[in-house]
């Protein structure tokens, strides 16, 4: 065995008492109890990382940000040998030539994680040779970090799973930590992708999401996917356990959030697992620049700042998180909707037709629309339609339309020819008497449906929307105007025949800028 990554250099280790807390001290770094003032420090974070010119790109942009912690989430040279991968740690991990350089802590995946695979190397060179080698934990300041073992048994009763709920319930009783981030290599929530085993671990999942919640996990770091993917802060759904409950819609800035915000960062420089589609409680995801997550702590330890850092230097991605207990006052947003006069619609009177022409008939299409109600519905409130729905008749079917359903949520999309439904439905209800702004998008390969500048839901699908004669038609069905009435108000209406970007439907709902370019209707109720 290579004694350059076995001998002699380690992390020092104090193991306490029953709970098999692991407390590590990471180049001297530890959470000091008696001091006023928490320092600002930095952690990096990568996995899936290879033996090539990417890693090196990865591994040297890491060197740029200095950070005092950096965490390998798994799958490292993908050969049989660690040695490929940990020279090319050398500018940033080098025990060799600088035995305190100390500060990085790994999780074992599954292209390490046996002996063929050199997984005793792995376990030397970052003195994971102990009981329980792959599961610990450590603090710096006010941060509790946690690693797990996706490779080994987590299953309930488990010596990891009885290790993790009693570590996690040590921290969270600490007046100390503030802050509880844990690591490990197999996701537990992902969008489609081209990766056959990356969709998400079920069981680690409906085990450990609650376990999380329960004690208050603010960041989860995986890898695995070969690409960046970052959720909304979530909480554990066992109503409906692969769509968990979104708690903050804002896509960057959260003031101390429910939940948990999720990030796979398996960037590190292997190759990418393409991206088919985005689930709604994602909020950013990329599958084409190798780097990694950069995460700050400032403000004397109130304020967390992630980045995506490519390893050309761009910020693809970032949020913030605040716990500060006396937080800087600040002016109060502006409101969302401010574009008066809008459209009451009480009956089928107030519907708004507008008759049938061939550029209405749409292949491919953005569909938008302000809409307040406080009404439970009985049945589907039609906001904006061409074909109506309940035929399912050739030539009499939806070529696009978006409605509120009778469960109160959100729905957009398309029937085909055949009558066979392509729709993109949100998961939260829209009955609350505030004003939202809608809009369903189709690309000739998926249904977007937005909320408030939100993806929240998608459904893929190549099938050609139904083109017909019925009109346009505001408030009521297309086909029949005293159906599927939407009892409300409704504004800046807008159709294209292509799917807008989003920078254009950023400013569509924020400043209610409507694109030319492929529109072909709009209504602002302005008398304009």
């Amino acid at each position: 065995m290579n004694c350059k990554y076995t001998c002699g250099y380690g992390t020092l280790i104090t193991i306490f008492s029953f709970l098999v807390l692991v407390n590590i001290n990471i180049n001297n770094i530890d959470v000091i109890h008696a001091q006023t003032t928490i320092p600002d420090f930095n952690i990096a974070a990568a996995g899936d990382w290879g033996c090539n010119s990417n890693t090196d790109k990865t591994v040297n942009s890491i060197k740029t940000q200095n950070p005092e912690l950096i965490l390998g989430l798994g799958d490292y040279s993908y050969e049989s040998s660690a040695d490929c991968w940990l020279d090319a740690l050398e500018p940033i991990y080098d025990l060799q030539n600088n035995p305190n350089a100390n500060n990085m802590q790994i999780s074992i995946g599954n292209h390490e994680n046996s002996g063929s695979e050199d997984l005793n190397t792995y376990l030397n060179a970052f003195s994971l040779t102990r009981q329980f080698g792959q599961v610990y934990s450590f603090n710096i300041h006010n941060v509790h970090f946690l690693s797990m073992a996706t490779e080994i048994s987590y299953s309930s009763g488990s010596s990891q799973n009885v290790f993790v709920k009693n570590d996690l319930a040590a921290a969270a009783a600490n007046p100390n930590i503030d802050w509880i981030i844990v690591y490990f290599h197999k996701p537990m929530y992902s969008s489609p992708n081209s990766c056959s085993s990356c969709s998400g671990e079920s069981s680690l999942r409906d085990i450990y999401h609650p376990i999380f919640d329960q004690y208050g996990v603010d960041i989860v770091l995986e890898g695995h996917t070969h690409d960046y993917q970052r959720s909304f802060p979530i909480k554990f759904n066992p109503n409906s356990k692969s769509n968990p409950t979104i708690t903050d819609t804002n896509r960057n800035n959260y003031i101390d959030p429910d939940g948990q915000i999720y990030a796979i960062v398996g960037t590190g420089g292997v190759n990418f697992h393409s991206l088919s589609s985005q689930k709604s409680f994602m909020a950013f995801q990329q599958a084409n620049r190798f780097g990694h997550l950069n995460i700050d702590i400032q403000n004397n330890g109130t304020n967390l700042v992630g980045k995506f850092i490519s390893n050309e230097g761009g910020i693809m991605d970032q949020f913030t998180i605040n716990k500060s207990t006396s937080p800087s006052p600040s002016p109060p947003p502006a409101p969302l909707y401010h574009y008066e006069p809008f459209h009451p619609v009480n009956d089928e009177s107030d519907a708004i037709t507008q008759s049938d022409a061939k550029n209405l008939k749409l292949t491919k299409f953005t569909v938008a629309a302000w809409f307040n109600t406080a009404t439970n519905f009985g049945d589907n409130g039609m906001i904006i339609n061409k074909g109506g729905i309940g035929s399912d008749s050739s030539g009499k079917n939806m070529n696009y339309g978006i409605w509120m359903t009778s469960s109160e949520q959100l729905r957009g999309g398309f029937e085909t020819s055949s009558g066979s439904d392509r729709f993109a439905t949100s998961l939260n209800t829209f009955n609350d008497g505030k004003w939202h702004h809608g809009v369903v998008t189709f690309d000739n390969s998926k249904v977007v449906l937005y909320v408030d500048g939100v993806q929240v839901a998608i459904r893929s699908t190549t099938s050609t929307p139904e083109t017909n004669g019925t009109p346009l038609r505001i408030g009521s069905d297309s086909r029949n105007i005293d159906d599927h009435i939407f009892i409300g108000s409704i504004d800046e209406v807008g159709v294209w025949n292509r799917v807008l970007n989003s920078d254009e439907l950023t400013r569509l709902m924020k400043e209610g800028v409507f694109p030319t370019d492929g529109r072909v209707y709009i209504n602002q109720f302005n008398n304009g």
